[in-house]
């Protein structure tokens, strides 16, 4: 699998038939599955039971993206009202797992911040040997800094942001003055 060529729906057939049980060890997915579920506006790209009785809604990237974070917290929410706009009695347990290649550490450390109604987990794909790949927690040793960085990083890279010594705030140089 070339992660830097594949998209989104390559990148999850394959997942999907060569690294299943890898895609959330924790809690297990069960087959069959559903792919590519709509709901709205919105597509979910697998819906799988999983052994702990629940559901788990599993989102993949090919790309960093700005947007994952709010697709984790949407698509369950969106799911939830689904279901109960079917007239299902009881809503499952949700489970929300995002697999990609690409991620920013600012959506991992976000992810474990924040108190979602339904727990985020992030499994990061990265090189393992010629053309194939393992799952791992992007918070695991050993994770290919190309594959997990800090986009808001400034060391080494330009900012328009500053501050001088009198404590103003510095935008483009210039200092930004309440009105």
């Amino acid at each position: 699998m070339d992660l830097w060529t594949a998209n989104e729906r390559e990148f999850r057939v394959y997942v999907e038939e060569h690294h299943w049980d890898d895609i959330d060890p924790e809690v297990p997915l069960l087959k069959p599955s559903a792919a590519e579920v709509r709901i709205g506006a919105l597509i979910l790209d697998l819906v799988a039971r999983n052994k702990a009785g629940g559901l788990t809604l599993v989102e993949f990237k090919v790309k960093a993206s700005k947007d994952t974070l709010a697709q984790l917290l949407l698509y369950p929410r969106a799911f939830e009202k689904a279901l109960r706009a079917a007239g299902c009695p009881e809503v499952p347990k949700l489970r929300v797992v995002l697999v990609s290649p690409f991620i920013d550490r600012g959506v991992v450390e976000l992810a474990g911040k924040i108190q979602p109604p339904h727990p985020i987990h992030i499994r990061l794909c990265v090189p393992d040997g010629d053309q194939r790949i393992k799952l791992m927690s992007p918070n695991e040793p050993g994770v290919p800094e190309q594959h997990c960085w800090e986009q808001s990083e400034v060391a080494g890279r330009s900012s328009q942001v500053g501050w001088d010594k009198d404590g103003g705030l510095l935008i483009r140089g210039q200092r930004l003055v309440a009105v």
